[in-house]
């Protein structure tokens, strides 16, 4: 993976989760998310695990290969990525349908 992809990857997933830890602690949620998320926790608590996730994994790819425990470091950072994707999707994930907006 090229260098500023890396940390492109690492900046938007730590923007994810900054979002998620702002709505945790406002308890403010765009009118769109609260649509779709049953609660406040659900709505904050799924950008915070899903940008958690992606931070890991490009931090993983940013582990320069030669240092001496490079392959557990990226282990640790793909298993950590793969079981916060994991808790987003089974205990956050949008639930209800978004309300039908009509064309007239």
């Amino acid at each position: 993976m090229e260098l500023w992809l890396g940390i492109a990857l690492l900046l938007i997933g730590i923007g994810l989760a900054v979002y998620g830890l702002v709505v945790l602690t406002t308890g403010r949620v765009p009118a769109r998310s609260r649509a779709v998320f049953r609660s406040v926790r659900e709505a904050g608590m799924y950008p915070l695990c899903s940008g958690a996730a992606l931070a890991f994994l490009a931090l993983g790819q940013l582990v320069p290969d030669d240092w001496r425990h490079s392959t557990v470091l990226v282990l640790i950072a793909t298993f950590g990525a793969l079981t916060l994707v994991g808790i987003a999707y089974v205990l956050y994930r949008p639930r209800r349908q978004p309300p039908e907006q009509s064309n007239s």
